[in-house]
């Protein structure tokens, strides 16, 4: 059949007929390709959200460590000095460190180091006794200026002068005065490398790389201080600026003669044409740098003095000590014209790991011991140098008789130049003392250990062990990170009770390579460990005082009876042999025991109360009295008190529950009770102890009907005092019944104290104690609610600590936790995690914790033992002393190689990681280092506890590469070829299609081949031996002509993966039984991370940032990848992160230019729209967000929504419910001034409900995602938050204030700048970005590193907030304020009903300070 159609034929129409199957052929085709082509749509609304980002911990990688008292002249300093921060930490007397404070707002990174000011002297006579104080540096100065000061060379062109000072309550703050350098014409000519400071701090010299040092002439001291009154000025009074012909390679200032003041000489050390010389520079200070003359002028040096590694200047003559490659030289005489130069010996000690490097280690430091020689007429001098691989001589120089060197022991790290001696002791320069020293690890842990003994050391050793490096703390150093890994390890059967996800990262290097749990909190090094499956049954613990001072007893109970134990401290040595002397009773089970005094106690059993005395001259708990409760009566719970002879205990006599005093008296050396009161109470008790509250002691009871009941205690008896109901919590369906309880007293304010109650739901209810006297009949005391945190799942302990009154800890299955009550308007907790932590065994994670006690402080004249404490976990009694400082607390699993990629498989319940080994084959001479080989290895990594211990030390099968495994750690490893590298691994599980499933490790690597690098896909199968090793055999190896970069799954039969820039999906074939290709894509650079969400594919590139594909199929089957989206810009990508998002509708279609009206009240989301946000890392230290389309638009480039300038490369992006759960509380709704005018509903029998003040728990309000770690390789750890339109406005307000603020200080002619009054406009602190499109997208990042500094301080934070706000600020700030705290919290702002402006703007101030608060929460 055909018709007649119009055909238009060579521009003119002609009439044809046409075939009706040819023209629904072609409808067809037509059909069909419209169905190819993209929908193209129009442009989304704009969508506005920001990025907090947060430092959570700062790298540990230390440059340089420097003995210098910044604060003042009675504190004992010494610096550590990071990349672009500064550590000060206070020495103690026995050699430990204390934190004191951290600077880390340079902006930029620290080039050069050095202390400037007075040189520590020594004590004329080292025998003789004097306190610390009167042996300090000889300086009647001020406090504006310490007596030493830190020189830096930044990278922003400026030398800082910078100091500490600590007021009276112990905060510490830096100051510091900069010179500018002068601009070099190229990087290597910038001034700013080489740093030197004259030994009578009378000049400075600074160098760049090469061609130019500048020399600056310094005020003296004393003249500093005196023009520094006022102002802070810099010491600088002039300057020269001197070429040299060559690369600068070191620069010192040399020692005159101890009698010569005015005389400065300089040493440069240079290369030039190949060749290594050195000029002395000298001059007359009090002449100034006209006078300046050069010594011996390109002198050269010896051929094994071409690479000096450092110079040590002597201090009694000119000389110095050159260090090389090669060897170790002395030179005198330098400015003579002809100097003398000594070789000094030194015996090379062989590597104890020489297959680490393929040279020898080089000298990296060197540190000068205090000695008093001069004082004694000698000239010699002492140094410790230490070698990169951790060995230690100590170098002696007498300029008369030569130098000598002598092997001092090793540091178990790798050194860079991080290395000092520190002063210790009261009398830092006598030999009584230890020499103590100090490393800061390269790629591992850093040590802290002392030579020597000190005068007080109790043990008797030979000279030969005193003088063995002996350990004494250790400096925790967890990068290099390469990888992270966040899990909760599912499968892995251990002690510890893993209720959230933990951080792992590959860190260190071979031979301290380890996989470590990145963890934050106090450390608690364990001393002493019994292992016993006894301990198991521990219900709980108590511990007594021992009148002889060495130490305590501590007792455990048991259901069917009790055990007591004796600590000896420092020793640690545990003991149970009291012989028929002991008074305890053993064969019951103690419900409470306790000191009463220094020489009673008291055990209260279910059956009876035992009077105890420790007074004999053994220390033995004699028994003196038993008070036998009545028959039908049983003892339910009891308490004593340290300071109060009281007993207070619970019994029930038939159906009667009632409250007993006892007071225990003294008879002539012979104690016993009388009964002194009784109540009844309303139900069985499930808490009773004694608290006291304003110098009077009182019973607290609760009760299993959830009361809180309070008694005071007085010559009256018992009387009740406040009388509290907890309802039961609707949440969770059970009764809040509280188990033990701490009253805690702020040290701030002493009149202010929180009530803690650990609840057996496993929360703490924390209320402030009110008092109402003087209205009887009414309670004396009431509980004003603050807010419920949750600790975990099982029931929360509480123990509280007699040293401090405003301490206690929690514990809360495997969790132990140190509460801190810091007593300021907000009452809030403190909360830190405790950690156990054993030396020897560094991978021990604590398990569920059974019983714990604090060592008694009452009593003993060392403080320190406060410090120790006293745990059951899981089958181990555990002694530890815990560390006053909060930091990481890493635990590590310990291996001999490096780590460089990591994985945990569910399938196997092990980690998988790829390391290089590093074996060296069997040297036979010493004098040679032998052969090494490297190899990729891809090993499992067993988990459970018993493995953690660390490595098994055996020697190793010489003939072969990859030997017998001997760690217990490793359960099997597959070497690969030579020179091959792992770049991703796979846990990947497929279906036969029988319903049957294989595992397979999936192994993606590249390889050097000629000039070109090639892959291998390796399918790895395991099997389990029989000793219980795994072994590995390859199923199956896909040979590539591309790096494999990243492999990842694709719904559960499809692989995806990159082989250099070409992107593949093969799909497992249940016919064939094997992977058949299903497309390939090119990309426009190589392809190293992979994520996949069906149908969506999203791949990373090494130079074109992300791209996001759309696996599609047509009719005909036929599948191909379709661009959904790209990057506007090109960026060398390092890792991205898919963070799917909920945006509210309102929030959402906001513009940045939208007014904020503060009359209009503030809308509520009807509804919400999820989106995708995309994260990107990049290796120019940005983090991108790109909000991915909904669907394709005309513009293939997805929006950037935001855009983070970090100081560093985020190299992986990682998310998980890492954050513990007493850091995920937030109340929006309550605070100080909400709480305080709202009252209390009456029950109707008069007594009040506490579940009317109870306030939910829920996310902070403007926070989108706040579960994002990102991780540097120098071992930063960031913590970033995506946020709402609102809360960036908000937040970005706050950030521009405090920038403003900061230039209204520095900036004199700022008030003139700004017109008008002077003051801070709403222009200076406006959170919208330049229109004129400057820093579009890095407007909407936010540095909440700034914004913590408002959460500074003590009890001030809203005082300091309503300052900023208000101080030097026009009144449209605070309206600023008050349009965006109406848009962040409109559920405050509806409840705010003061008709008070001032009170108004503090009750804003406290709600944004909590939910400050809430947004900053450490995610750790």
């Amino acid at each position: 059949m055909s018709i007649q159609t119009g055909v238009l034929v060579n521009g003119e129409w002609t009439t044809r007929s046409v075939d009706i199957h040819q023209i629904l052929a072609r409808n067809r085709q037509q059909s069909d390709a419209k169905k190819k082509e993209p929908e193209i749509n129009m442009p989304e609304e704009k969508i506005v959200l920001g990025v907090l980002s947060r430092t959570v911990l700062r790298s540990p990688m230390i440059d340089w460590i420097i003995p210098a008292r910044v604060r003042d002249k009675n504190k004992n300093d010494v610096v550590f000095i990071g990349e672009d921060f500064v550590h000060i930490k206070e020495i103690r007397a026995d050699g430990h460190l204390n934190h004191v404070a951290t600077k880390a707002d340079f902006g930029c990174r620290i080039r050069a180091a050095r202390v400037f000011g007075e040189p520590r002297k020594p004590m004329l006579d080292s025998r003789v006794k004097v306190e610390e104080a009167d042996i300090a540096m000889d300086l009647d100065s001020p406090d504006v200026i310490p007596p030493q000061v830190l020189v830096l060379s930044l990278e922003s062109r400026l030398i800082m002068f910078l100091f500490a000072e600590q007021c009276q309550s112990g905060k510490v703050t830096f100051s510091h005065t900069t010179v500018p350098l002068p601009a070099g014409t190229s990087f290597l000519e910038q001034p700013g490398k080489h740093l030197a400071v004259d030994p009578k701090s009378r000049a400075i010299a600074i160098a760049a790389c090469e061609g130019t040092f500048i020399l600056y002439c310094t005020k003296s001291m004393a003249k500093w201080r005196e023009e520094s009154a006022s102002q802070l000025r810099h010491p600088i009074i002039d300057e020269q600026a001197r070429k040299v012909d060559g690369v600068i390679l070191k620069m010192e200032f040399l020692s005159s003669a101890l009698s010569d003041d005015h005389h400065v000489i300089l040493l440069v050390i240079f290369s030039k044409e190949g060749r290594t010389r050195m000029s002395c520079y000298d001059w007359d200070s009090s002449k100034g740098l006209g006078s300046v003359t050069i010594r011996a002028e390109g002198h050269p040096l010896e051929k094994d003095e071409r690479t000096p590694l450092f110079v040590i200047p002597l201090q009694q003559s000119p000389g110095f000590l050159l260090v090389a490659e090669q060897g170790i030289s002395l030179y005198q005489d330098i400015l003579s014209g002809s100097s003398k130069r000594d070789v000094v010996s030194i015996n090379e000690e062989y590597p104890r790991y020489p297959g680490s490097s393929k040279r020898k280690p080089l000298w990296t430091h060197w540190a000068r011991m205090a000695r008093n020689w001069e004082a004694q007429g000698k000239l010699d001098e002492n140094f410790y140098i230490i070698r990169e691989d951790g060995i230690v001589h100590y170098v002696q120089v007498n300029p008369e008789t030569h130098a000598t060197t002598t092997s001092a022991g090793q540091f178990g790290c790798t050194v860079d130049s991080a290395f000092a001696s520190l002063d210790v002791g009261r009398n830092f320069f006598s030999l009584r003392n230890p020499d103590v020293l100090i490393a800061a690890g390269d790629m591992s842990y850093g040590e802290l250990i002392k030579i020597g003994a000190w005068e007080n050391d109790p043990r008797k050793r030979s000279r030969a062990e005193t003088m063995e490096l002996e350990y004494l703390e250790s400096l925790p150093n967890w990068a290099p990170i390469t990888d992270t890994l966040i899990s909760r390890l599912p499968g892995v059967q251990t002690g510890y009770d893993r209720q959230r996800e933990a951080l792992f990262a590959t860190t260190g290097r071979s031979p301290y390579g380890a996989i470590s749990e990145l963890r934050w909190g106090l450390n608690a090094l364990v001393g002493a460990t019994i292992d016993s499956p006894d301990f198991s049954g521990v219900t709980a613990m108590w511990t007594l005082y021992d009148t002889t001072h060495d130490g305590t007893f501590f007792l455990l109970s048991f259901p069917l009876g009790s055990y007591l134990f004796h600590l000896s401290i420092p020793s640690l040595e545990i003991t149970d042999d009291f012989g028929e002397q002991c008074g305890i009773q053993l064969g019951e089970e103690t419900l409470t025991a306790g000191s009463v005094g220094s020489y009673w106690a008291v055990q209260v059993t279910h059956k009876a109360i035992y009077l105890l005395n420790s007074s004999s001259a053994e220390g033995v708990l004699l028994r003196d009295d038993t008070v036998e409760f009545p028959p039908g009566t049983t003892a339910l719970a009891a308490a004593v008190h340290f300071q109060y002879p009281l007993v207070v205990t619970a019994v029930r006599h038939d159906t009667e529950i009632r409250l007993e005093l006892g007071q225990i008296v003294d008879h002539e050396g012979k104690i016993s009770l009388e009964q002194k009161a009784t109540h009844s109470l309303p139900a069985d008790p499930t808490c009773l102890s004694i608290v006291e509250i304003d110098g009077m002691p009182h019973a607290f009871v609760g009760t299993t009907n959830a009361f809180l009941l309070l008694f005071r205690i007085d010559v009256r008896g018992l009387t009740l005092v406040m009388e509290e109901r907890v309802d039961d919590d609707a949440r969770r369906g059970s009764p809040i019944v509280c188990e033990n309880v701490a009253l805690l007293t702020s040290k701030s304010s002493g009149d202010v104290h929180m009530l803690v109650c650990g609840m057996r739901d496993g929360s703490l209810y924390n209320f402030e104690l009110r008092s109402q006297a003087g209205e009887t009949p009414e309670p004396l005391i009431s509980l004003g609610f603050k807010h419920v945190t949750n600790m975990g799942n099982t029931s929360a302990r509480v123990i509280q600590s007699d040293a401090e009154a405003s301490t206690a800890f929690v514990v809360c299955g495997s969790d132990l936790c140190h509460l801190n009550f810091r007593g300021d308007q907000n009452l809030d907790l403190q909360i830190e995690s405790v950690w156990f932590t054993d030396r020897n065994q560094p991978g021990y994670q604590q398990s569920a914790i059974s019983a714990f006690a604090l060592i008694p402080s009452e009593g003993y004249s060392d403080s320190e033992f406060a410090s120790y404490l006293i745990a059951i976990s899981g089958s181990k009694l555990l002694v530890a002393q815990l560390d006053d400082e909060v930091k990481a607390v890493p635990r590590r699993l310990t291996l001999r190689y490096t780590p460089y990629r990591l994985m945990y498989s569910e399938r196997l319940r092990m980690m998988v990681v790829a390391t290089t080994k590093i074996k060296e084959r069997s040297p036979r001479a010493r004098s040679r280092m032998g052969r090494r080989t490297v190899r990729s290895v891809v090993q499992l990594i067993r988990l459970e506890e018993k493995y953690s211990g660390g490595l098994e030390q055996a020697e190793e099968d010489e003939g072969t590469i990859d030997g017998n495994i001997h760690d217990k750690l490793i359960a099997g490893e597959c070497v690969l070829w030579p020179r091959e590298r792992v770049y991703a691994l796979l846990d990947w599980t497929y279906d036969d299609g029988t319903g049957k499933k294989y595992g397979f490790l999936i192994v993606g690597t590249g390889y050097p081949d000629g000039d070109n690098q090639k892959g291998r896909m390796l399918f790895l199968r395991t099997h389990v031996e029989g000793n219980g090793k795994v072994s590995f055999y390859p199923a199956k190896i896909r040979d590539l002509d591309r790096p494999v970069y990243a492999i990842s799954t694709y719904k559960e039969n499809r692989l995806v993966f990159t082989s250099g820039d070409s992107l593949h999906i093969d799909e497992f074939s249940v016919e064939d039984k094997r992977l058949v290709p299903v497309c390939k894509q090119k990309l426009t650079s190589a392809g190293i991370q992979i994520t996949t969400s069906p149908p969506l594919i999203y791949v990373s590139t090494s130079q074109d940032s992300v791209l996001a594909f759309e696996l599609k199929s047509t009719p005909s089957g036929h599948t191909f990848l379709d661009t959904l989206f790209s990057d506007g810009g090109s960026r060398a990508s390092l890792h991205h992160l898919v963070v799917p998002i909920s945006l509210a509708e309102v929030r959402a279609g906001k513009r940045p230019h939208q007014d904020i009206s503060p009359k209009s009240t503030p809308k509520s989301p009807t509804s919400t729209k999820n989106r995708t946000l995309v994260l990107i890392s990049d290796k120019s230290s940005s983090l991108t967000g790109l909000i991915q389309p909904v669907s394709r638009t005309l513009r293939s480039a997805a929006p950037t929504v935001f855009e983070a300038s970090l100081p560093r490369s985020v190299t992986r992006l990682r998310r998980g419910a890492i954050r513990p759960p007493w850091r995920s509380i937030y109340s929006p709704s309550t605070n100080a001034s909400v709480t305080a005018r709202n009252g209390y509903s009456p029950l109707p029998n008069g007594k009040s409900s506490i579940s009317s003040k109870l306030a939910s728990s829920q996310s902070v309000p403007g926070v989108l995602v706040d579960d994002i770690i990102g991780t540097a390789t120098d071992g930063t750890l960031f913590a970033f938050s995506v946020l709402d339109e609102p809360a960036w406005r908000f937040l970005k307000f706050l950030e521009n204030l405090l920038h403003a603020k900061e230039s209204f200080k520095t900036s004199p002619d700022f008030r003139v700048e700004n017109g008008g009054k002077g003051s801070i406009t709403r222009r200076d602190v406006d959170p919208e970005p330049d229109p004129r499109g400057y820093g579009q997208a890095t407007a909407y990042h936010i540095s909440g590193d700034a914004l913590a500094s408002l959460l500074e301080g003590h009890g001030s934070q809203k005082g300091s907030l309503l300052r900023l706000v208000t101080e030097n600020t026009d009144d449209e700030v605070l309206e600023m304020f008050r349009e965006l705290f109406h848009d962040i919290l409109p559920q405050a702002t509806r409840s705010n009903g003061f008709t008070d402006e001032e009170e108004a703007n503090e009750h804003m101030a406290s709600c944004v300070m909590q939910w400050l608060r809430g947004v900053l929460q450490s995610i750790l």
